[in-house]
């Protein structure tokens, strides 16, 4: 008879061990799917933000090719000013000096 009790005894512990597996499957699968929901919304979220930055910088791109072309302008007519300076020491030092500017020497033109 003791043979027929620990037999019913292991069978039930199996029963419950299975049933342990079962949950813990459950879990991992669960588990498995909160981390592709959340790996698949970063992406989407990572992919959004990429698209805006990169529009952003071609609109600054723009904005800053002629921010560059408007200062090439302004340094040509600085040299412009400077160049006078070099010649009139008194444009240079009232007008040049509060601007930050040294009077330079003209290139002689060959």
């Amino acid at each position: 008879m003791d043979t027929y009790s620990e037999d019913q005894d292991s069978r039930q512990e199996l029963k419950a061990l299975r049933s342990e597996q079962s949950e813990l499957a459950n879990v991992l699968w669960l588990a498995l799917a909160g981390m592709l929901m959340l790996t698949a919304c970063m992406s989407v979220y990572l992919l959004r933000q990429n698209y805006l930055l990169h529009r952003q910088s071609l609109l600054q791109q723009s904005v800053a090719e002629e921010s560059i072309q408007r200062n090439e302008q302004l340094m040509a007519v600085a040299a412009e000013f400077q160049k006078y300076g070099a010649a009139h020491p008194d444009y240079a030092s009232n007008v040049l000096s509060r601007f930050g500017l040294k009077p330079i020497a003209a290139k002689p033109a060959h």
